[in-house]
């Protein structure tokens, strides 16, 4: 009986570290869906002043005037 006890502490003591462990992956994946979400949105924000930027560059590059785009407040200006 002695021995019964022993092998069901040890299971829950099992069974605790591995919820543990569990809820700390959790967290993780939580962290790094929040930064995948983040990076869309930057992504998302940036490809349309990009393209903008590379027809502008395509555009005006033909008549030799050449394009230049740069950074302003955040996002890609011309």
């Amino acid at each position: 009986m002695l021995s019964e006890r022993h092998e069901k502490d040890a299971i829950k003591k099992t069974l605790t570290e591995a919820e543990e462990k569990n809820e700390e992956l959790l967290m993780k994946v939580e962290d790094a869906n929040e930064k995948i979400g983040h990076l869309q949105t930057t992504i998302n924000t940036c490809v349309p002043s990009l393209m903008l930027c590379q027809w502008f560059i395509h555009t005006y590059s033909e008549g030799g005037g050449g394009g230049m785009c740069v950074l302003r407040g955040g996002g890609w200006g011309l």
